[in-house]
């Protein structure tokens, strides 16, 4: 049974599905056009870009004027393309060139594909111990609210960037594009107040489905044809997959809430202290 409620502090709706709820959910409803989506293993995380992780999220002119130049600098000696730092196409097509090798930016990850939202989700647990009870899918009208809150607001706080396929190809498998965020906010803590403001709560949502899914819901997003065969190119993509078939761990994943119900009963059983463990 599909459940609704807000996230603390932060007023986004928050919806709790199973895989097939979710599922069901995605094939029952008609998303706005521009609506795109996120996938990301702990519920618990914000929308924080990963540059933010290494530096102060507000230090925007140490990157854009420091960090960037430099980049550019050292990956001119491996692409034949002369980035243009004055032009804000050519700063987006490094940013996200830079993104898709795993360089900390300002940008998010997200697809026009809730299953391959969902995919890399639970993927992420399913080679390290989940870090908490439930995944999380965002849903975010992104087109719609650019244009609603530069209607209301005049400014919005993010842009939505689609990438330029000859440098990101794994992005056109992944039907992926990104959002830029320049506020040292979290695009949700961003958005929370517009959307409290403008009375406007659909923008930005949230879906949460347990780890315990993990296994299930990866070998159906397989028989899908979402796996990582299909969503990265070349020798990349074949090792992917072959790692999934032969060496992804068989045992359902089993939230942290799981295994402190599994410690206590064992404990109480015992009389002593037992702790489950993932096996490795």
């Amino acid at each position: 049974m599909a459940k609704f409620t807000y996230a603390e502090k932060i007023m986004i709706p928050i919806s709790e599905y199973t895989w097939k709820e979710f599922k069901n959910y995605c094939l029952e409803t008609q998303f706005h056009p521009g609506t795109i989506f996120r996938g990301q293993s702990n519920c618990e995380w914000h929308l924080d870009p990963s540059y933010t992780r290494f530096i102060d999220g507000s230090n925007f002119r140490k990157y854009f004027e420091i960090i960037l130049p430099e980049a550019k600098r050292l990956v001119a000696s491996y692409i034949d393309y002369d980035f243009d730092l004055t032009s804000q196409d050519d700063q987006n097509r490094l940013i996200g060139l830079l993104q898709h090798h795993g360089f900390p930016t300002p940008l998010l990850d997200w697809t026009n594909s809730p299953y391959v939202a969902a995919y890399f989700a639970f993927i992420d647990i399913a080679y390290r111990e989940p870090e908490s009870d439930y995944i999380a899918v965002w849903l975010f009208n992104a087109e719609y609210s650019v244009r609603f809150i530069e209607e209301k607001l005049c400014e919005c706080p993010f842009h939505i960037i689609l990438p330029d396929h000859r440098f990101n190809k794994r992005l056109l498998a992944q039907d992926g594009l990104f959002t830029l965020s320049l506020s040292p906010l979290s695009l949700d803590e961003e958005l929370s107040p517009i959307m409290d403001e403008l009375d406007h709560p659909g923008l930005l949502q949230k879906v949460i489905i347990p780890v315990e899914e993990s296994r299930f819901a990866l070998k159906d997003l397989s028989l899908m044809g979402i796996h990582a065969g299909n969503l990265f190119e070349g020798i990349d993509g074949v090792c992917k997959r072959l790692k999934d078939h032969f060496f992804m761990e068989s045992e359902t994943a089993l939230s942290p809430r799981g295994k402190r119900l599994i410690n206590a009963a064992l404990s109480r059983l015992s009389g002593g202290k037992k702790n489950i463990k993932r096996s490795k």
